[in-house]
């Protein structure tokens, strides 16, 4: 068989086959565009919801919607100033008013493998006394370092993206910064509401000062303790912010 003899035959075998259609990518990739969209509306919607309805019951009590004074957000904490303190708590079930006493007690290693994202230990604490790993919109990790006497000292609690919180307070908020990123120092007891699903919240009183920030992978952090604030801030400092 010639060159040519075997040319022509694969011509003809080539004319005769036929092709599967050319799947549409970019018809596909348009729709888990679309898909990914709707589902990032969803999560915005429910988000809006809770923080709707917390309002709604905030200002129902009239001494605290004639005076509430400033909003404020950090990351995924939203933090209203008022001049009166909540005669109730908010519907819905109720985190423990000590950290101790949180649901999800685990090891540093456990939370770790199953957190979902890195935890990253403040340099200047040595390793914490207790770890907990609340079951949220997404895993919440909450570490604890205990005083001489068995109390807390500080605790570092980890919020993920896709988690929402809610802070109520009479005291004193000061804009601050941590390694250079806008940061919250609430210096007095306050009201704490975490999203724990798409529908319900837990509500808990907080009898320390907190420090509020939020690093670039999307994580935010609160630091309770009855420390001042620039040790607060120190702590906060000595956490890695890369891997």
């Amino acid at each position: 068989m010639t060159p040519n003899d075997w040319e022509t035959r694969v011509q003809k075998a080539a004319k005769a086959f036929t092709y599967p259609p050319t799947p549409d990518i970019a018809a596909n990739f348009r729709q888990q565009r679309r898909r990914a969209t709707r589902q990032t509306f969803r999560r915005l919607a429910q988000i809006a919801v809770i923080l709707l309805l917390v309002l709604l019951g905030l200002m129902a009590v009239p001494q605290i919607r004639a005076q509430v004074l400033a909003f404020f957000r950090i990351g995924a904490v939203e933090v209203i100033v008022t001049t009166v303190t909540p005669s109730a708590r908010f519907s819905g079930c109720e985190l423990p008013d000590s950290v101790l006493d949180f649901p999800g007690a685990t090891t540093l290693a456990d939370a770790q493998r199953h957190a979902g994202y890195p935890i990253r230990l403040p340099a200047a604490l040595p390793a914490p006394d207790r770890v907990f790993l609340i079951q949220a919109q997404r895993p919440i990790v909450v570490l604890a370092w205990l005083d001489a006497k068995g109390a807390v000292d500080v605790s570092l609690h980890l919020l993920p993206p896709e988690t929402y919180a809610f802070k109520m307070t009479n005291g004193t908020i000061e804009p601050t910064h941590v390694n250079s990123q806008q940061a919250l120092w609430i210096g007095a007891q306050h009201w704490y509401m975490l999203q724990t699903s798409p529908t319900q919240a837990a509500m808990r009183q907080v009898n320390a000062s907190a420090l509020i920030w939020e690093t670039a992978d999307g994580i935010t952090y609160r630091l309770e303790t009855n420390r001042p604030e620039a040790d607060a801030i120190r702590i906060a400092e000595s956490i890695p912010t890369t891997p």
